[in-house]
């Protein structure tokens, strides 16, 4: 299957909080070793970023927007 032909799960979860997320609405999507990857937050996406194999692994972190 291409890339291109890819579909977003209905209601993925941000691989940094696990929370759920209605793409419907607003999603933040990347494309990260051959997946698709929806986000919460432009924070949840920095904090991947900064420490991928610690999500990829599957252990979860509050969502660093919400924490204040």
């Amino acid at each position: 299957m291409a890339d291109q032909d890819r579909v977003i799960s209905n209601d993925p979860e941000c691989p940094v909080c696990g929370d759920r997320i209605d793409t419907t609405a607003t999603a933040i999507v990347q494309f990260d070793a051959g997946d698709f990857l929806c986000f919460r937050t432009p924070s949840c996406v920095k904090l991947y970023r900064s420490d991928r194999e610690r999500f990829q692994r599957g252990e979860r972190a509050p969502c660093p927007a919400l924490e204040d």
